[in-house]
């Protein structure tokens, strides 16, 4: 709820910022390719890794005073990633003979992909040059849970199951979520928008994307976002 009010804000703060700004606007096409980690918190024994994610979708871009451009747009996005969960599932071998368990002696080992539809909200600064230039970003996108796939495989006892199965212990994401992103560009192009951009970035999620009663997780995300304006 907390990450959902930041994000919100936030959208109203740039939104202002528009109103006030905005001398003429332009369209155009964006893909990114995504390279995340999940971070577990602090004390989890697990593990979290991330494989090759993607989005892409339109922006509009409204240019402002001087040096300063607003974007936002709608994207489509699947995040992908792994998660190695032993706190979640205990079986009766886990136990040490001592009142305890072994906690590392049985885990969920499973792939994820959350998909949502996107709402980017960015500032972009114009570092150095005119029409070809160096920019920064910084802003975030508003995220709507759509559908999940999974591939879970249980271990118990260190003997991996035979079959791959859903994790029962996931909940579902927040349905309204969000990430903060930060970039380092270039623009090359003629005019005020026609042209192509290509970014390095990197995404924070400020919610969950696994969660159990017992394991939490958020990403972290390094890209590259290639972008085509008219």
């Amino acid at each position: 709820m907390k990450a959902n009010l930041i994000t919100l804000l936030f959208l109203v703060v740039v939104f202002q910022g528009v109103h006030a700004q905005v001398r003429r606007i332009g369209f155009g096409l964006n893909a990114s390719l995504d390279f995340p980690k999940a971070l577990l918190e602090k004390g989890n024994p697990g593990e979290g890794s991330g494989e090759i994610s993607y989005s892409g979708g339109l922006r509009v871009f409204f240019s402002g005073r001087s040096r300063l451009q607003f974007v936002t747009g709608i994207d489509y996005q699947a995040v992908r990633f792994s998660v190695i969960d032993y706190e979640s599932i205990t079986f009766g071998c886990d136990h040490d003979g001592n009142g305890g368990f072994i906690v590392t002696n049985s885990w969920i080992d499973g792939d994820y992909t959350r998909q949502f539809i996107g709402i980017p909200v960015e500032a972009r600064i114009r570092l150095v040059g005119q029409e070809n230039h160096l920019f920064l970003k910084v802003g975030g996108k508003g995220l709507f849970w759509v559908k999940d796939a999974q591939d879970a495989r249980f271990f118990a006892c260190q003997t991996a199951s035979s079959d791959s199965a859903i994790n029962p212990f996931l909940e579902d994401p927040d349905k309204v979520a969000g990430l903060a992103t930060f970039g380092l560009g270039i623009r090359a192009g003629t005019g005020q928008f026609a042209g192509i951009t290509l970014n390095a970035k990197m995404d924070y999620y400020l919610s969950d994307v696994y969660r159990t009663n017992e394991t939490r997780a958020r990403l972290i995300a390094a890209g590259v976002e290639l972008g085509y304006t008219f």
